[in-house]
């Protein structure tokens, strides 16, 4: 069984990895509108 404090921490991270990924997503969107636009 978990503890509390342990499945709030791997939603935290769960969390943290998801936001780094769409952060990832959204820099290659913008590079490629950048490189579009030239």
């Amino acid at each position: 069984m978990y503890h509390r404090s342990e499945l709030i921490e791997e939603r935290i991270l769960n969390l943290v990895l998801l936001k780094r990924l769409e952060d990832k997503d959204n820099a290659k969107i913008i590079h490629n509108k950048r490189s579009g636009d030239l």
